[in-house]
């Protein structure tokens, strides 16, 4: 693009990346001319008859709100693999959304069986992989079981209506700009305070003075509309609880491979609700629970930690 990058590094103090780019200067015309993701009309996608599989329910809901309240959809749910390809054996659809880890049979093995076992065109059906994974290993791991795409969870409205889309035919359409003279706007973003979770350094898990929990994630993903909002919050409410009794018998058996379960099943929902200090202490915990040989002590602890946070989460949002 004829700029030029510039690195400056210090060993022990860090590294600072900057670049300079010739750009044109635009117009206001041209401004008002584009099309932004958020402006995708759902409506593309009525008639499409989907395939929706997933074990969490809670999962299972949001996709449900999120296709429904966009177009008009018919949407048959499974929770596991086999029940998507016993449905699957009875039905036509045009798509489906398939979780890839679930028990009984998970996605990437029920895509194998579709690929593998039914005639076409039944065979050829499109599969959008729903992962809370975006580590390329994995991703990788769906295309060579035969998945079409994937959409990240928590995922953007416009991700699994263009994702949809793209993969059944359809041509993306979009809403008139109700605000055509965006001049001055270029940019400017209304940021909200960041909260965050602050964690001792002995690991003890303490909550510091800012806030655990941070919902401007969660009014972006439901447009405002603050029923929605209560709905996913009460939702978190109900699970929350549910997870620490889960993992605190998970810790009281030393059940790694659960912890790590439990854990990657939440994932969602931290990043719902904006808990991007439990997601990150989450994170670490499910890499370590699948190591071959975890250290018990430092799950413990970590998982100690997080049950914490999650408990001060409940209380925050009890008073939203």
């Amino acid at each position: 693009m004829g700029g030029k990058i510039f690195v400056e590094s210090e060993v022990g103090s860090g590294s600072t990346f900057s670049f300079i780019l010739q750009m044109p200067i635009g117009s206001k015309e041209k401004l008002s001319e584009q099309r932004s993701s958020e402006q995708i009309d759902g409506s593309t996608l009525n008639g499409l008859k989907i395939l929706l599989v997933d074990d969490n329910i809670d999962n299972r809901i949001v996709a449900r709100d999120t296709l429904e309240s966009k177009a008009t959809v018919t949407i048959v749910e499974a929770t596991n693999g086999l029940e998507v390809v016993d449905i699957l054996s009875k039905e036509d659809f045009d798509i489906v959304l398939m979780d890839v880890q679930m028990p009984v049979m998970n996605g990437y093995e029920a895509t194998q069986k579709i690929r593998n076992t039914f005639s076409s065109p039944k065979k050829d059906i499109p599969i959008i992989a729903l992962t809370a994974s975006v580590v390329r290993s994995d991703l990788d791991k769906c295309r060579a079981a035969g998945m079409n795409d994937y959409v990240p969870k928590p995922f953007k409205t416009h991700q699994l209506i263009t994702a949809i889309a793209n993969l059944t035919g359809r041509e993306i359409k979009y809403k008139p700009n109700d605000n055509p003279d965006r001049s001055g706007q270029v940019g400017q973003q209304t940021i909200n305070k960041e909260h965050s979770s602050i964690v001792n350094p002995d690991g003890s898990g303490q909550v510091g003075e800012w806030s655990i929990v941070d919902l401007t994630y969660l009014e972006e993903f439901c447009e405002g509309d603050k029923t929605r909002m209560q709905k996913y919050t009460n939702i978190f409410l109900d699970s929350a609880p549910v997870l620490i009794e889960q993992l605190n018998a998970a810790l009281s058996e030393h059940n790694f491979l659960k912890i790590a379960n439990q854990i990657h099943g939440f994932k969602t929902k931290w990043i719902m609700m904006g808990m991007n200090g439990a997601n990150e202490i989450a994170t670490k915990i499910e890499l370590d629970c699948r190591r071959e040989l975890a250290d018990y002590s430092s799950v413990k602890k970590e998982t100690t930690m997080l049950m914490n946070i999650i408990a001060e989460a409940i209380n925050e949002l009890k008073k939203v």
